[in-house]
This record gives structure tokens, sequence and C-alpha cells, in this order.
């Protein structure tokens, strides 16, 4: 039953649409034969003067413009073409309001005896530069000064023909045109699109409240999955009704595919939810035959990024059918086994099904008769829509009014329970107070108990207290061991007289580390992010510490990218990461620069931490890292890492930094500081002396923190040359 609601409801959508583009040609006569879609000259790429009357077209060839795919090759296309169509307008047509109606993917530019009507999009001969839109019904508007023979002229480029032949199951490259009188299509075109829209508008509203309402019964008593289940069917009928939206008021046919993508996309899951809702209704248990509704739902799903045709066949033909059938069965057996509530599902079927049987003769009559107007503002139009309007809401009225109906029931039934609960209460109340004496005599054993208890916990407080004392102690003293390693303020000075450090650790001591030396005239700086903090990141810090001072003070290497890749076979080596059963994955994060004060060069070199410039003008430059760290999981023998030269021009800010700061939590909505709002900050601070920079950047950070934990160790190092 589902299976003719989808049906009936794309028959009517069609129909309506169908109405603009409704044209009585018979004043319009070609030279030979009528103005028909297969009587187009064409010339196959571009030509100077394919708009000009005056062009012999004798050697053109004649091909129906619409380029059904399945018949003509897309080479004889080639992507983009010329198409001409001469037309005898008579005495009744002159100086009249006419209009052309074009249907296509691509873009097209319209001429009327070589003068330039109307564009869709952009033409063009290179893909890249091609802009295709939807014409969407939209009318271009003209009129004819004389009878006699004039020209319509067609520039056309579709380069994405195949894909879409390939993708979408589209079988025409080219487009459709037709002449219709100018003020007539208009209003036809206005009134229709109006009622069309709000028609689907209402209708996905609708659903969409009905689909929150039943979320909320849902989250209030999740014991109730068919609130769950009705939620996922009327949201799902929403997107589809969204999708049709989506796909008649873009002009882009990309976005418009997207439409259709997703009418076809939710169509098996609202089945697959449908089934899902009527066995939650009337089956305690869910059976296996909903693996098969499931299955089918994931099988079109899948066929659709595949093969849209079968994707379609296997959802007609196979799904459809199955789930309207297993449904009705479900419903049918129910009001027979007379479960509370089946009535109503059941009428509402049943009032489906009337106004679906009473659309169905009216179009066979009209078709019949000959014809018959069913347009919006037409009060067969009218009276089509009720009915339509009706049946859709119908089956999603009489579930809701069920579920309510059930909701209604289960508030009943826990009123009752609630108060055989009060009278149970009441036998409870007695049983307690007699269980309150036996329990008084037992007090003061237990007080007692207490006592000696209490004793108990308050001496193992005092051990673990002097327990603690003793690790944050010997804490403390690791800190000054660190601080030691660390460079000090006049050695930084030294090499770099205009610079700052900012280091907070989170703990006692600090997993970021800092590390400034000099060898052969070469100077260095380097900032660190081990993993971890605290106690794991100290020791990680050592580590990278010791080393740096081998590699690049005692082996003198001075390319920096290399200096990584020593670094990382190091720590790699220290924590014996190569072998087969290590289970560490410890490792630093690094950001290195070398400063050649002689040559006034420097290069660069990071391991997932980047470099920030900030020039005279204020201008801040990034220069990113390689994206892998220094040790951790091991899963290649070796890792290199690039050197960057880094652009000097006048003085400069540099700035390296750890992520501590970009990841703190704060502000008045408790989110993190991010990268953005950091470089933002240093664009603002860069032409502060050194010392003023620091102050600011910890009262900014301390400011933005406020009274939450510090969530990770931060080091901003910042150098002025």
């Amino acid at each position: 039953m589902r299976f003719l609601f989808f049906f009936i409801f794309l028959l009517l959508g069609l129909s309506l649409q169908a109405q603009r583009f409704t044209v009585n040609v018979s004043s319009l006569r070609a030279r030979s034969p009528g103005f028909a879609q297969t009587n187009w000259l064409h010339h196959r790429g571009d030509h100077p003067n394919g708009a000009d009357p005056k062009l012999n077209d004798s050697s053109w060839t004649t091909i129906n413009p619409a380029l059904p795919l399945d018949s003509v090759p897309v080479e004889d296309f080639g992507g983009l073409a010329w198409f001409r169509l001469w037309v005898n307008v008579d005495s009744t047509q002159v100086n009249k309001p006419l209009c052309l109606v074009l249907e296509h993917e691509g873009a097209s530019e319209i001429y009327l005896n070589g003068v330039r009507l109307f564009d869709f999009g952009t033409v063009s001969a290179d893909p890249e530069k091609e802009v295709r839109e939807l014409p969407g019904g939209r009318p271009v508007a003209f009129s004819v000064p004389h009878k006699g023979p004039h020209l319509i002229a067609v520039r056309y480029s579709n380069h994405q023909a195949m894909t879409s032949y390939d993708d979408k199951g589209m079988r025409t490259a080219g487009f459709r045109v037709e002449v219709r009188d100018y003020e007539e299509y208009l209003h036809e075109y206005v009134v229709v699109t109006k009622v069309y829209l709000t028609i689907l508008a209402a209708l996905g509203c609708m659903f969409f409240v009905f689909a929150l309402m039943h979320l909320m019964l849902y989250i209030a008593y999740r014991a109730k999955r068919s609130n769950l289940y009705f939620f996922l069917f009327a949201l799902s009928f929403s997107l589809i009704l969204i999708s049709l939206m989506v796909n008649n008021l873009s002009d882009s046919p990309d976005v418009a595919g997207y439409g259709d993508l997703g009418k076809v996309l939710f169509m098996p899951f609202l089945f697959f939810t449908l089934h899902l809702l009527v066995y939650s209704l009337f089956r305690e248990k869910l059976p296996r035959i909903l693996w098969i509704s499931a299955g089918g739902t994931v099988l079109v799903a899948v066929l659709l990024f595949v093969h849209g045709e079968l994707a379609f066949i296997t959802f007609m033909l196979g799904l459809a059918p199955f789930v309207s059938v297993d449904v009705i069965r479900n419903v049918i057996i129910a009001i027979r086994q007379k479960k509370e509530g089946a009535w109503i599902v059941g009428t509402g079927m049943t009032l489906f099904a009337v106004f679906l049987i009473t659309l169905v003769v009216i179009l066979i009559v009209g078709m019949v008769a000959g014809g018959v107007n069913i347009g919006a503002d037409s009060p067969l139009g009218v009276i089509i829509l009720v009915l339509f309007t009706l049946g859709v809401i119908s089956i999603p009225l009489s579930m809701s009014f069920y579920l309510a109906r059930d909701f209604s029931r289960t508030n009943r039934q826990l009123e009752q329970k609630l108060s055989e609960v009060g009278e149970l209460s009441a036998k409870n109340i007695e049983q307690e107070k007699e269980k309150q004496r036996i329990l008084s005599s037992q007090n003061e054993m237990l007080e007692q108990q207490v006592l000696e208890r209490t004793a108990e916990i308050v001496e193992q407080k005092k051990i673990i207290e002097e327990k603690n004392k003793d690790i944050t102690d010997s804490i403390s003293y690791a800190r000054r061991i660190q601080q030691a390693l660390l460079p000090t303020p006049a050695h930084i000075a030294a090499l770099f007289p205009e610079a700052f450090v900012l280091n907070q650790p989170k703990d006692i001591v600090s997993g970021d580390f800092f590390w400034f030396g000099e060898k052969n005239g070469l100077r260095f700086a380097v900032l660190a992010d081990c993993t971890g903090h605290g106690v794991p990141g100290a020791l990680m810090s050592m580590i990278g510490h010791n080393l740096l001072d081998q590699i690049i003070l005692e082996r003198g290497v001075a390319d920096p990218g290399a200096i990584l890749s020593a670094l990382h076979e190091g720590v790699s080596q220290a924590l014996k990461q190569k072998q087969d059963n290590s289970e560490t994955r410890d490792g630093m994060d690094v950001a290195l620069l070398c400063y050649d004060p002689a040559k006034k060069e420097m290069r660069f070199a990071g391991a997932n931490r980047p470099l920030w410039i900030i020039d005279g003008s204020g201008a801040l430059h990034e220069l990113k890292g390689d994206k892998r760290s220094i040790g951790g999981l091991q899963t290649e023998e070796a890792r290199s890492f690039s050197t960057q030269p880094v652009p000097l021009s006048g003085a400069v800010m540099i700035y390296l930094s750890s992520d501590g700061y970009a990841d703190q939590f704060g502000g008045s909505e408790g989110k993190k500081f991010m990268t953005k709002r950091f470089k933002e900050l240093l664009c603002s601070l860069h032409m502060l002396p050194a010392g003023e920079q620091r102050t600011r950047l910890e009262k900014a950070i301390g400011d933005w923190r406020g009274n939450r934990e510090q969530v990770d160790d931060i080091c901003v190092i910042g150098i002025r040359l």
C-alpha cells in the first residue's frame, strides 16, 4: 500500500509539473517538417556564426536536441554543439508575447534571429569553465515583429553528460524546448509552483512535527519503542519531502541531483521503519522477517551508489511490495485477533485506499475523456489536492491517534498501580515501625563499632598523608633537577637577546621542555611537547634534552631535519620501540629552528608542530611541520623530516608553541582557547618588548582559564630578529 502511495504522490507531482509544459504549437510551422524535437539542425563543436540567420546550414545534420544517449552516441555531441530550428510564424502570432520553455542539465545560450535572448549557466568548451544550470521552468520571453521564417538557435554544452548517464541513469544529454503563450504560461507557472511547493512544505512540516512529538514521547517513556519507530518513519517522510523541495527549488544540477538522491535514499528506509512500527504495535517481540526488510533496505542503499536503475528496480519490485503486503497482512491479523487499537490503524489504511482509488478513477476518466484540467486553479484540481492531502495524512494520523491512545491507557494503568502501591506502602510503614523498634536496641552496639572503625580510618588517613607528602617532596625535588637542566635566562639572552619563554607546567614537573644551544656559529632553539604530562612527561623530557645535547653539541648535526630524524632514532632506541613486543608508544612533538647570524638565514623543521612568523606589517605566516611525531608507534624503519627555509625580511617576530595554550578550556562557555584565537593574540602583541609579551600571554591564559583546571603543560617561545 505504501508503494501505491509513493506512486500516486509522484504521479500527482508530475501531473502538476506537466501543466507548465503543455503547449499548442499548431500556429508554428517549421520548414520541413513541423516544429518537433527531431527536426533541429546540429553542428558538433563551437561555431562563430552559429546564431546568424544568413549562415548556410545545409551541411548541418538533423538530430533530436534531447540527445537520447541510448540512440545518439555521446561522441556525436562532443560536450558542446550548436542547434538551429527554422519556424514559420503566421499572422496570428506576430507581436504576441511568447516564450520558450527549456529542460536540460547543461548550460545554454538562446538566440532568436541572431539576437541573444537569455543564458542558463555559462556555456564553454572548457569543462572547468562550464557552469551548468537547471532552467526550472523559467520562461524565455520573446515576440516576433513579422510573419514568415524565424531562426531559433541554441548554443549548448554539457560536459558531464556521460557522468550523469552512468551515475544517475539520465537518458538524455541535450535539451527539450517548447513554445508557449507567455502570459498563459506565466500564470500557470506561478500558481502551480506555489501550490506544489506549499503542499510539500506543509506536509514536510506536519511530518516533522509528528517526528518531534513522538521522539519526546519515546524519551519520556523508553519502554514504548513504537514511538521511536514512528519518529524514524515520520522523519524519513519529512526528509523525502524536503528532498523534493530541494529538487524543485535548486537551479544547480548537482544540488538537484542531491534532491533526487535523497528521495530514493530515504524511501527504502521509510518502508523499513513502517515495517518495524507495525510489528512493534502488535507483537511483543520483533520477528526474524524484519531481517529481510533490513537487508533489502541496505541492498537498495548500496545499489543506489553502484547502479541507480538496478536500485530502483530492486525497490519497486522487491522491497516495496514485500513490505506493503506484510504490513497489510499484520494489520488484518491484528484486527481478527481483536488486538487493542488495531481497528484504528486499519481505519487509517482503509481511508487511504479510498482516497487512492478516487484519485485513480479521476485520472482514468480524465484520460478516457481526452484530457481534464486538474490545475491548482481549477475546481477539480482543488478536489484532487484535498483528497491527496487527506490520503497522505490518513495513515500518520491513525498511527499517532493509536500511539496517543496507547499512551493514555498506559497512564491509567499507572494510576491504578500507584493506588495499589499506596495501600502496600501503608502496610510497609507498619512493618517498618516494628523494624525500627528492633533496630533501636542494636544502635548502641553499632555506635561502638562505628567509633572503633572511625579510629582505624583516622589512623589510615595519617599514614596516607605521610606517604603522599613523601611522594610530593620527591616530585618537587625532581622539579628542581628538571629546572636545572633547562637553559637559564642569561644563556637564552646570549643567543637571542630579544626573546622570552613562557613555561607553565600542569603538574609539579612538566612534559614540555625547551632547549637552546650554539654550535659552530649556528644558534638553535627547540620546543618539545612530550607524550603526557607530570612524571611520565618529565622523564620523556629528560631523554629528549640529553639526546639534543648529543646530536647538536657533541655530534655537530646542523640540519634541522637531520636533527629531528636523529632524535627520532634516539627516542626509539632508548624506549626499545623497534622491538616486536614493545608496548611503549611514547614520543614527542617538536619545533626546531636553526639561525645563522652571520648570513642572516634561518631554517626550520617540525614534527607535528608549526612555526609562526609575524613580519613588520603585522602579517602572520605559518610554516607547518611534518605530520609525524618523534618516537611513538613504529610503522617504518626510519622517519625523515624536511628542512624548510624561514623567510626573513626586516624585523620579524618568531613563535614556537606546544598545544597546551590553544587546548586550554575556559571563557564563559567553557570552550577551548583554539589556535585561531592564539594567533590573533600573538599578532596583537608582537610589537611589544619580549618581556611584556610574556606577561600579557600569561595574563590572557589565566583570565581565560578562570577557576578551571589547567588541562595540559603550556610552553611558548618568542624570538625577535
